[in-house]
């Protein structure tokens, strides 16, 4: 009953801090700076422009290197395939979770 009670409260207070009036001092100082600079944001290609949108939406965007065509791409993929061998894998608690661990000897 006590967990049931706190969610309740939690988002209740969730959702009042979302209207408009309890909204943090912050918040209005970054969306006015946001606002301001909109101008200084560079103009991007319909493909560009579809990933960002599906990254607002959903919260994750997936995409090759290629496709994001980044000039040093190719520097990136030697530099990671160096680098394989040197990463190591350790023992977790459980069957769900996975770590590993770079090292850079």
């Amino acid at each position: 009953m006590v967990q049931i009670l706190k969610r309740l409260r939690n988002r209740m207070l969730r959702e009042i801090y979302q209207m408009g009036v309890f909204r943090v001092r912050s918040e209005f100082a970054y969306q006015a700076a946001v606002n301001k600079n909109t101008y200084n944001i560079p103009v991007i290609s319909p493909s560009e422009f579809a990933m960002v949108d599906a990254l607002r939406r959903e919260g994750i965007f997936v995409t090759s290197l290629e496709k994001l065509g980044i000039p040093s791409t190719s520097r990136l993929l030697h530099a990671s395939q160096s680098l394989l061998p040197k990463i190591l894998t350790t023992s977790v608690s459980s069957k769900k979770e996975f770590m590993i661990k770079a090292t850079s000897n």
